[in-house]
């Protein structure tokens, strides 16, 4: 499993994350004419670890996860659901996540 399928089954399977946007969760641009609340999310580097000549496999992907939605406040909500999901997440089972932690927000 993809580091995109595993982040994209966290965000879309967090109970309050998922009572505001269900599946509507999409990499890089959302379908046209979708419903609101929905979220975009996009790598935006991927720095590989390396040791004495060998590679480790161990990757630190950034991800932008972007909030769509009708009114600020809508908006709020569902940023305070992600901080939820994402903070701290650790995934042990497939793609391994040893850690996430929320680098910064933005309105």
């Amino acid at each position: 499993m993809t580091i995109e399928a595993v982040l994209f089954t966290r965000l879309s399977t967090f109970a309050g994350l998922a009572a505001l946007v269900s599946t509507r969760v999409y990499p890089l641009a959302a379908p046209q004419n979708v419903v609101l609340p929905y979220l975009t999310y996009r790598r935006v580097s991927s720095v590989r670890t390396s040791a004495f000549g060998s590679d480790t496999n161990n990757v630190t992907a950034r991800f932008q996860i972007d909030v769509w939605a009708a009114s600020f406040a809508s908006a709020r909500n569902v940023a305070e659901q992600v901080t939820l999901a994402m903070q701290r997440w650790r995934n042990t089972t497939g793609t391994v996540v040893d850690d996430t932690f929320i680098e910064n927000q933005i309105d």
